[in-house]
């Protein structure tokens, strides 16, 4: 009866001991083959029974369309609902999906001074700026951070993560990629897993893609001294959207919160005020 932390009331507040999230990162998609990879991927993912929330920084807030930077300083909302299939209309299967783009370069710039540290050292994560949206995000299972390299690198550094870098085809593409690469690596030390995406069935075009795949991931081995791991995914191919979805999922880190011995105060504001469905 005088036991702190859990008690006997836990189960009858409906709280889960212990708040786990995984968190995983994509960079931002270069195009719309590569956007609509991300989407089924989700989409995959939550069929499986997984809950997904989307902080995605292409979407800025605005008084019209709130996201992540209102929640980074409300003080009536402190978390969104449990089940992103009961946003708005309700639909199964739905998204949510959060604008982040003021929210996520906010915590990005916090994390630049004084949490970053070597991959070798053992780093306390517990006071990381990504560690700030447990408590708003703690009833999903993962949490997906879509947003530029630049803006990822910091906040996923102290935790290991490894981003998704979806690569145009093309040269232009694979410059792109290599430049995020070189930036991931030289900044953080961080690699990313590599991903290019063939739309359309033909061998010309798949064989175009695992060319391109093996040129940035030698490229990668000359000059920045690591192997990227690398997988072509064919949209028609369920089998390799599942190998992508397993991938983003070993990629994640899990964090992990304090108990929850309360039920926290949602104020008025209803939570399809700031989360959208997809």
């Amino acid at each position: 009866m005088l036991e702190r932390g859990l008690h006997q009331g836990t189960g009858l507040l409906q709280n889960r001991p212990w708040a786990r999230t995984r968190v995983a990162a994509v960079a931002t998609a270069p195009d719309a083959a590569s956007l609509d990879t991300l989407w089924r991927l989700c989409a995959l993912l939550q069929s499986e029974g997984t809950s997904v929330v989307v902080l995605d920084a292409s979407v800025p807030e605005h008084e019209a369309n709130p996201g992540l930077e209102q929640l980074l300083t409300s003080t009536s909302l402190c978390t969104l609902p449990s089940a992103p299939t009961r946003l708005d209309d309700g639909a199964p299967g739905s998204l949510a999906v959060l604008p982040a783009a003021r929210g996520l370069q906010q915590l990005s710039t916090q994390a630049q001074p004084g949490t970053l540290c070597s991959l070798y050292q053992t780093c306390d994560t517990t006071g990381t700026p990504l560690a700030r949206l447990l408590p708003m995000l703690r009833a999903y299972d993962l949490v997906l951070l879509h947003a530029p390299m630049s803006c990822l690198g910091p906040l996923l550094q102290p935790h290991g993560i490894r981003p998704l870098l979806l690569a145009q085809p093309g040269a232009e593409g694979t410059q792109e990629a290599y430049r995020q690469l070189k930036h991931l690596a030289l900044y953080t030390g961080l690699s990313a897993q590599l991903c290019v995406v063939v739309a359309q069935p033909g061998d010309g075009a798949e064989r175009a893609a695992r060319t391109q795949l093996a040129t940035l991931q030698r490229c990668a081995h000359d000059y920045l001294g690591i192997v990227p791991p690398g997988v072509v995914v064919c949209a028609w191919r369920p089998h390799d959207l599942q190998r992508l979805a397993l991938q983003v999922q070993e990629n994640a880190s899990t964090m992990e919160g304090p108990p929850i011995l309360s039920l926290p105060d949602v104020g008025t504001t209803p939570a399809s005020v700031y989360v959208r469905n997809h």
